[in-house]
């Protein structure tokens, strides 16, 4: 969870992050939202939204099934993250469709964070098998999913 923390609180705090979301554009999607920054990120979705919760810009991995996390628990208001200016982030686990997912919201502001939070990134990482072995290796418990 913390990776996952840190690569969306790298990514809200960014000028060029902020300015897609006053100004989406082709140029920041298709150098910044593509599978292979997925793949590199290890995560398996990226979401922007404005102060709104309107959608911006998105890549996933299953997008389906990322949509449906985004609806029942962002946009839907099961989690209460609010958008805009006193952006806080959240970070936990949640389940869909019977899959568990990490996720981690932060508001988007300029680089030296100067500027009013203009929107909200969210990224997602589906908690898988491998995943769950890595957690039990580290913990010493075991951990399995049903």
């Amino acid at each position: 969870l913390a990776e996952i923390d840190k690569t969306a609180l790298s990514w809200a705090a960014w000028d060029d992050a902020y300015s897609y979301i006053e100004s989406p554009n082709r140029r920041f999607e298709s150098s910044n939202m593509t599978k292979e920054v997925l793949s590199d990120l290890k995560i398996d979705a990226i979401y922007y939204f404005d102060t709104q919760k309107n959608e911006i810009g998105r890549i996933s991995n299953d997008q389906k099934l990322t949509d449906a996390v985004v609806k029942k628990y962002f946009t839907g208001r099961k989690i209460p993250v609010q958008f805009g200016r006193k952006f806080t982030k959240k970070n936990g686990i949640l389940e869909i469709k019977q899959q568990l997912f990490m996720f981690s919201a932060h508001g988007v502001t300029d680089t030296k964070r100067t500027l009013d939070s203009n929107g909200a990134i969210l990224v997602l990482k589906k908690i898988d098998a491998p995943l769950l072995a890595h957690f039990s290796n580290l913990t010493g418990n075991e951990l399995f999913l049903k």
